[in-house]
């Protein structure tokens, strides 16, 4: 899991009056799309590569409440800092006017001037262990690896100009960039990371190396290497894979973990009971430790809903003892008709000129 102690990217033009006016609270949500923000095509950054999300994943992170959650989000949509989209798995996020990965040409020229300045030369060994702190880190955020990319290539082109007598004086330096924790330089694939030696192929392979990782972003791109990996605890029945990653046949995702940028495999029959399982346990947690307020609305809203459906219910019951009244009432005035015995039938009454006979003249 990713430390605390980490650029989240944001620029200081957002805690402005005019941007708190238009978004409100919502600026915490929008600090975590920003800090999701992993890769971005001209002004439009791409949340999670790409991916789809849930507003039970960003609940689970951030700890907002998924109500919560939906009402930023549509302050965000309203006021256009966002865009998303529907698909089957979430929403796509997409950031508009996305300023993450822009590198001014200041900061550029800053690097190159910290590398060239200097009263004495520093040596390979030291340039070696700052671009090897700089490339190991898988939980590094991506606007660290940004703002790191310009210094490789610089290296490399001065790589040459240094005598190899300095590799033997700066060996046992351990520089430390600034604002990473240990628990951040992580290995890959359980092998540590192997400094290149004196011979000349040993170091073109390795700043070969370097400028892929720093280009495909170790696999948290699309477009990077992603490869699916097997935890010790379920190697035979798990797997694990990032955006991208190359899933075998008859394996199928059960769930996304949004902290690890990873989607977890089991097979075909497996993930469907364990998602299912995983889903039931998150509403029973869910339901147990919600707050006192939400118990009481729930139970609030149970309570009209059951009031509701009585009065109904009575409304039905009324209309069909009122129906069955009515109906009753009609047949027996019909039948009162039919078999009365006070009526009598006189044919002459039915004759017209039986009142009024007619007069002889």
């Amino acid at each position: 899991m990713r430390d605390k102690n980490y650029s989240t990217g944001l620029r200081g033009v957002l805690f402005e009056a005019a941007h708190y006016r238009r978004m409100g609270a919502a600026v915490w949500l929008y600090g975590w799309l920003v800090l999701r923000q992993t890769h971005q095509s001209g002004p439009v950054g791409w949340v999670l590569g790409g991916a789809p999300v849930t507003y039970r994943e960003i609940e689970e992170e951030t700890g907002f409440p998924a109500r919560t959650l939906e009402g930023w989000m549509r302050t965000l949509r309203r006021e256009g800092y966002i865009q998303t989209d529907a698909v089957p798995g979430g929403m796509v996020i997409r950031i508009t006017k996305a300023k993450k990965f822009l590198a001014g040409p200041r900061s550029s020229a800053e690097g190159v001037r910290r590398l060239a300045g200097g009263g004495t030369p520093i040596g390979v060994g030291s340039r070696r262990q700052v671009l090897a702190n700089q490339c190991d880190g898988d939980g590094i955020g991506s606007s660290s690896v940004e703002r790191s990319k310009p210094q490789p290539v610089d290296i490399h082109n001065d790589f040459h100009s240094h005598t190899p007598t300095s590799h033997g004086q700066n060996q046992n330096a351990h520089p430390t960039p600034s604002g990473l924790g240990q628990n951040q330089n992580h290995k890959t694939n359980g092998a540590p990371r192997r400094l290149p030696d004196g011979r000349p192929e040993e170091q073109a392979n390795f700043f070969r190396e370097a400028r892929l990782r720093l280009q495909t972003g170790r696999g948290q791109r699309p477009g990077g290497e992603a490869f699916m990996r097997q935890p010790g605890q379920w190697k035979r029945w798990r797997r694990e894979a990032g955006h991208g990653g190359s899933v075998p046949r008859g394996w199928r995702m059960a769930w996304y973990e949004p902290r690890r940028r990873v989607g977890v495999y089991y097979p075909a029959p497996l993930h469907w009971i364990l998602g299912t399982l995983r889903e039931l346990r998150y509403r029973a947690r869910l339901a147990l430790y919600a707050p006192p307020v939400a118990c009481a609305q729930f139970f609030e809203m149970q309570r009209t809903h059951r009031e509701r459906q009585q009065m109904a219910d009575e409304y039905a019951r009324g209309y069909l003892a009122g129906w069955r009244e009515c109906f009753y009432a009609c047949l027996e005035a019909v039948q009162q008709e039919l078999w009365g015995d006070d009526a009598v039938w006189d044919l002459g009454e039915l004759a017209p000129d039986a009142k009024n006979p007619r007069r002889k003249n």
